[in-house]
């Protein structure tokens, strides 16, 4: 019974397959198909357009690398503010418990809430300054503000809060 079983379903299979071709080459066929892989020549560029496109890239460049030197620029008029005044930082109101205390990255290992816009609760390890190391505690519930910076993710302004 499992050579006739078999043998059926081998033989089912090979006819829809083959029923599935047919319809693949009549598709193929109705779409303008030969069976053939036909290559068309590619146009040859018009010389003067190619110097016009160069050109074009070359004043693009130019301008670009030239720092933008025309008086219209809206950008060039702008003021730009000293590193000193540049805006600060913003900074994100973080609620969690101390995991670990980690002194060779300076760093508190913490288990927070969701923040949202910004983050799902996890744990995570976030950076402190040395007076906020040397006071953390493990298992401390904190409230902070979670701030960005160029190296990484930093809490400042930890306080001990109330456990939740």
């Amino acid at each position: 019974w499992r050579a006739r079983t078999t043998g059926s379903l081998v033989g089912s299979l090979f006819l829809r397959a083959y029923s599935r071709a047919q319809r693949i080459e009549e598709a193929a066929a109705s779409r303008g198909a030969t069976g053939s892989l036909s290559v068309g020549t590619l146009p040859i560029a018009d010389p003067r357009l190619t110097i016009k496109v160069a050109g074009v890239l070359a004043l693009v460049l130019a301008l670009t690398l030239a720092g933008h030197a025309d008086e219209a620029c809206s950008s060039c008029l702008a003021p730009k503010l000293p590193a000193a005044e540049a805006a600060p930082e913003a900074g994100h109101p973080l609620r969690g418990v101390i995991v670990a205390v980690l002194p060779e990255k300076s760093a508190l290992l913490v288990n927070h809430e969701e923040i949202p816009g910004v983050m799902a609760a996890m744990t995570m390890l976030l950076k402190v300054d040395a007076p906020t190391l040397a006071a953390a505690k493990k298992d401390a519930a904190i409230t902070a503000t979670l701030v960005k910076k160029s190296d990484g993710w930093w809490l400042e302004s930890v306080q001990s809060a109330p456990a939740r």
